[in-house]
């Protein structure tokens, strides 16, 4: 399998865009892009770029609507979540399962895209991207049109240090994403560790940003999401990874939107594996689209099919941790092991799957982790010999980063359960670590650049178990299978 280093993923290169095209009749109803529009970097683009003047007067446009319009930036922002009572149709859809973290983001930023082109007056606009993982600090601060106090796109809820540009967010987030990429080929556990990070840069940002219920409501959410689709993007294009298309109760479950006619409508996961093809839309810097098809089969309706792990080290913690501003360690030999044997094969396994021997994703695993409101701060994770010292996304053991943003929340009011992040760790533990020297140490951050801003948790954190597992492989789709559907697909 071809390998992404950590800088190849994270740099980006600026894109030559034409100037903007604007509706010359009604086109709401008609006129889109005939080829995919680009979406580009935003620290790449200037406050004056066609896009950004764009975004700026459909945002305003959209807050002069009516909140009862689905249209409306309020409607919008109450999709993703708000206590506003009573509900109306769609509001609090996010992350109402897990397991559709990736896709259900994807059909939100595309109904929202279209909605944008309406408003702005422009059929080609294409959503930018803020690429927060990249090595350059520049491209870790907010997008400078972003910054500007008098525009529509600033949000003075965020985090003063990063709303005036003087600091950028963390390296770290940045380097759990590069691990995922690069060690992960099951759909479900990759998805889980890019929602980690994506919890801590909205954890970092702060104020509307930093709850469920209000996120949608900064303009920089958007290009936020817009960075953790591409990422999606990059991970398939690593080679010999797949979307869960064997999974008729993932690709079958159908969501409610609304288009830029204000209209209803209902997508599922099988609408939106194709982005260029399908949405109209990819991005200035990732690897060539991987098209995938979903078989031809009626919906199924019935419960999700659970993900199957199979446990290495795995047990319940004697009591939860309760994690406020201090370092937290865990000895692994301290859990009350289900099935302690198995630790024997466990660095076996790991060199096999470093070797390229086996396919099979092999994370750590953090379950029943809860707040009852958020904390302030993110954290990161390291796996490494017990007594160390040294934490910075640098170090061999650091293996990611998860921000409590939306799950494990008990002051959220919808769609309540306790969180799980899963990390990769095949790396880690294939170099020799004993099993009486493995130790878990959890870092309390800010999520910024700048070490001297110290997060400020003034609510515990527990977590309830941590376990080492493994996970098979997302099966990749027979080809000949594959092409089948693609002539079919395109002869309609």
């Amino acid at each position: 399998m071809a390998q992404l280093n950590r800088r190849r993923f994270m740099q980006s290169t600026a894109a030559t865009v034409g100037a903007a095209t604007y509706f010359t009749d009604v086109s709401a109803l008609y006129g889109y892009a005939i080829n995919p529009t680009m979406r580009r970097n935003a620290s790449n683009m200037a406050t004056n770029d066609p896009v950004m003047i764009g975004y700026r007067r459909a945002v305003a446009a959209m807050k002069n609507l009516p909140d009862s319009n689905p249209c409306s930036w309020f409607y919008q922002s109450a999709i993703h979540g708000t206590n506003v009572m009573p509900a109306q149709t769609a509001w609090n859809s996010c992350h109402m399962d897990a397991r559709f973290f990736w896709a259900w983001h994807r059909m939100y930023l595309y109904w929202f895209e279209r909605i944008i082109r309406k408003y702005s007056g422009m059929f080609d606009w294409a959503l930018p991207y803020w690429n927060w993982t990249s090595t350059n600090a520049a491209q870790r601060a907010i997008p400078a049109p972003f910054r500007v106090t008098n525009s529509t796109l600033y949000d003075a809820s965020r985090n003063a240090s990063l709303n005036t540009g003087a600091t950028s967010l963390s390296t770290s987030l940045g380097t759990s994403v590069a691990n995922f990429i690069n060690n992960q080929n099951n759909y479900f556990s990759a998805q889980g560790s890019a929602n980690g990070p994506h919890g801590g840069v909205h954890v970092a940002i702060g104020g509307n940003m930093g709850s469920v219920n209000s996120a949608a409501k900064d303009p920089l959410f958007w290009l936020h999401h817009s960075e953790v689709d591409r990422q999606w993007n990059v991970w398939l294009g690593q080679g010999g990874r797949s979307n869960p298309v064997s999974d008729a109760s993932w690709r079958n479950e159908s969501f409610t939107f609304f288009d830029e006619c204000c209209e209803e409508v209902t997508m599922t996961p099988c609408q939106i594996l194709r982005a260029a093809r399908q949405l109209g839309y990819e991005y200035e810097d990732e690897p060539t689209q991987v098209n995938q098809y979903c078989p031809l089969t009626p919906i199924i309706v019935g419960p999700l099919i659970p993900i199957k792990w199979y446990p290495i080290l795995k047990g319940r913690l004697r009591d939860p941790y309760l994690i406020r501003n201090d370092i937290v360690r865990h000895n692994l030999g301290n859990l009350e092991p289900e099935n302690l044997k198995m630790i024997e094969g466990f660095r076996d396994k790991a060199k096999e799957k470093r070797r390229g021997e086996t396919d099979d994703d092999l994370v750590l695993r953090l379950q029943g982790i809860e707040a009852e409101t958020q904390t302030g701060a993110a954290y990161e994770v390291y796996l490494g010999p017990k007594g160390m010292e040294s934490f910075n996304s640098d170090s061999r053991y650091f293996v990611g980063v998860f921000g409590m943003f939306s799950a494990g929340l008990k002051s959220r009011q919808h769609h309540y359960r306790p969180a799980e992040y899963v990390f990769s760790i095949n790396e880690r533990l294939a170099k020799g670590l004993r099993r009486d020297e493995y130790e878990v140490v959890i870092v309390p951050i800010s999520g910024l650049d700048d070490e001297k801003i110290r997060p400020k948790s003034e609510y515990p954190l527990s977590i309830q178990s941590i376990s080492v597992e493994g996970i098979e492989a997302t099966p990749v789709p027979n080809k000949d299978e594959q092409e089948k559907l693609r002539s079919q697909a395109e002869s309609e």
